[in-house]
């Protein structure tokens, strides 16, 4: 079965705005998704990211680092959100396969983001 991960990301990109203008909610939601990866045995390079696609949205709703396109921001959140999200293509609870498309979606907008995400890292000294 083919699935189209690319419609999944964009899917969430309305609700990401949205919690765009809530900064408490969003840093909540931030909160949970480390949360999440916390409890993932073994995290892959790109669910790796996640703490760093982390860092710059809470860094940006914070009016800390602005050098990044609002476009680029809701898209990492849109990414989190699939993430963050019991309902996907694969739930995440089966071993082994659970959070494939959940790492899909993240390398998509990682991949879109990628340029603004090295000029962070400069940013941060990373």
């Amino acid at each position: 079965m083919w699935y189209d991960f690319e419609a999944a990301f964009e899917s969430k990109k309305s609700e990401a705005e949205e919690m765009l203008h809530d900064e408490d909610k969003l840093l909540e939601f931030i909160s949970k998704v480390l949360e999440k990866l916390d409890t993932i045995p073994v995290v892959g390079s790109l669910l790796g990211d996640i703490p760093l696609l982390c860092m710059i949205v809470v860094d940006y709703v914070k009016g800390e680092y602005t050098e990044i396109p609002l476009a680029s921001v809701i898209g990492i959140i849109a990414a989190l959100i699939y993430f963050f999200s019991p309902v996907d293509l694969i739930p995440d609870c089966i071993p082994g396969i659970g959070l494939l498309d959940d790492a899909a979606v993240i390398g998509i907008a990682i991949k879109a983001v990628d340029n603004d995400l090295q000029a962070y890292r400069e940013w941060k000294g990373m």
